[in-house]
């Protein structure tokens, strides 16, 4: 594989890949986190969204086992859901563009005005008081 550092600073993508985010859900009783899905960019533009079913542990199955639930927009776990733009219910976690403190957190995060939204959820995690997500970047081994 042949790995190449964006000048986005802490950024590490493979070349010519796409651009891909783990989506992280937290069982509030057991603390016990499990990665239920990917969010992924794809060079064309085209976002995809679906469930990871394949994984050994800590993955989609498992949470259900242990209460999760899948998210009411994308109910189909066999399903790949497409879009042209950022799925609405990952948007919503991006910082309001219009908050006042909105420029100081791409500064704090290392982030210029050319940023995408796929840069924006990794480096916020796209959390949320009000759910168990986050997004996280992949392990690369």
């Amino acid at each position: 594989m042949k790995w190449i550092i964006s000048k986005k600073k802490g950024s590490v993508r493979m070349k010519n890949a796409p651009d891909v985010l783990w989506l992280i859900w937290q069982n509030e009783e057991t603390e016990q986190c499990y990665y239920v899905g990917n969010l992924i960019l794809h060079q064309d533009g085209t976002y995809t969204f679906s469930y990871e079913l394949s994984g050994k542990r800590q993955t989609l199955t498992e949470a259900m086992q242990n209460g999760y639930k899948p998210h009411l927009s994308f109910r189909d776990i066999e399903k790949t859901y497409v879009s042209d733009r950022l799925f609405g219910p990952f948007a919503r976690r991006l910082p309001d563009k219009r908050r006042p403190d909105f420029k100081g957190i791409l500064k704090a995060n290392h982030l210029t005005s050319d940023y995408t939204d796929m840069d924006l959820l990794r480096v916020t995690g796209g959390r949320l008081a009000t759910d168990s997500y986050e997004f996280a970047v992949p392990i690369r081994t």
